[in-house]
């Protein structure tokens, strides 16, 4: 855990916490994998620079996603396993900003608590890592595939029909270990997590978005903070990027619009260019039969838009009875 001294000045001195203490210290909230500390650790350093003076000590929160890392998401609770807790020390005041990867935080965000700033996005896209360095096309056939996304294997099921998948938990490194065990010919996971904890050198293929969409809000932070959290608030705007917020705002509102749940096989991604945002997204079923698209662009002042026009694009081609058949093949 971080712990940074910063001398302040007598009216930061004087601010005082929920319970009445005097506190000046900002207290940041993080998981506590590898990847969790390197985005606190960037957040941190945001803050420190938009802040100067102010004094940030981080605190570590074991989640359920963390404790029970061998067992599906599913069974978990879903995509709030690793943000719940966070969310939790916010609102009891234990912490004061906490940092997430967007794509694991729920659309559904609890009272009392906002969403204060997207301060960065990496890279969107994923990556496969093959055991011997193999790109897609070489996997061997009925080649066994690790992903704990539905997302992300039905979208694969597309271009390797002949391709097997199998449910892999854990931070990177653990996945990583598994596959040079032997476990899996391949993993998939997201190429930001690779570069930012400088796993640059293993062997893999980025996969072009185009055929993999990305999850909603991936390669993107988030900070949460308590609402009536002025200080909180106002610091975490100095970091937000307009831009990098209202495209993950966009791709949100598109999980939203189709239920917000962490095993839709769902890719969407926005962009802007310019003026102009373009988003694009795909439902495909689990065995990769079935596909709907939708792709909108719109001035970039109306990513939101775009968004439900997107959401009524994929349901008028299909993706409700995609949608729901997942459902009924996750209740069997």
């Amino acid at each position: 855990m971080t712990v940074s001294i910063y001398f302040v000045d007598d009216h930061k001195r004087r601010q005082s916490t929920r319970e009445g203490r005097l506190q000046s210290v900002v207290r940041i909230g993080t998981r506590g994998s590898a990847l969790a500390r390197w985005q606190a650790d960037w957040v941190e350093r945001a803050l420190r620079k938009a802040c100067p003076g102010q004094d940030f000590v981080q605190t570590i929160i074991k989640t359920t996603g963390d404790i029970a890392a061998d067992k599906p998401l599913e069974q978990l609770g879903g995509r709030g396993i690793f943000t719940r807790e966070l969310d939790r020390a916010l609102l009891d005041g234990r912490i004061d900003l906490a940092v997430h990867s967007a794509k694991d935080y729920p659309t559904d965000i609890p009272d009392g608590l906002m969403v204060a700033a997207f301060p960065c996005r990496g890279i969107v896209n994923d990556a496969l890592v093959g055991r011997r360095g193999e790109r897609l096309r070489d996997l061997a056939e009925n080649a066994l595939v690790g992903t704990g996304s539905l997302r992300r294997s039905a979208q694969i099921r597309l271009l390797r029909p002949d391709l097997r998948f199998a449910t892999i938990r854990g931070n990177i490194e653990t996945r990583l270990r598994r596959l040079d065990d032997g476990m899996y010919d391949a993993i998939v996971v997201a190429e930001a997590a690779l570069r930012r904890l400088g796993m640059t050198d293993r062997a893999r293929q980025v996969l072009s978005v185009a055929h993999v969409l990305p999850d909603a809000g991936q390669g993107a932070l988030m900070v949460v903070c308590r609402c009536g959290d002025r200080r909180a608030r106002r610091m975490a705007a100095l970091i937000n990027k307009r831009a990098v917020a209202a495209c993950v705002k966009a791709e949100r509102t598109v999980l939203c619009g189709l239920g917000g749940g962490c095993r839709l096989p769902l890719g969407v991604h926005a962009r802007i260019v310019g003026k102009t945002i373009c988003l694009r997204a795909a439902v495909v079923s689990p065995d990769g039969s079935r596909k709907a698209t939708a792709k909108v662009v719109a001035p970039a002042s109306q990513g939101l838009r775009a968004a439900h026009r997107a959401v009524d694009h994929l349901l008028q081609r299909g993706a409700r009875e995609i949608l729901d058949e997942v459902e009924r093949q996750q209740q069997t």
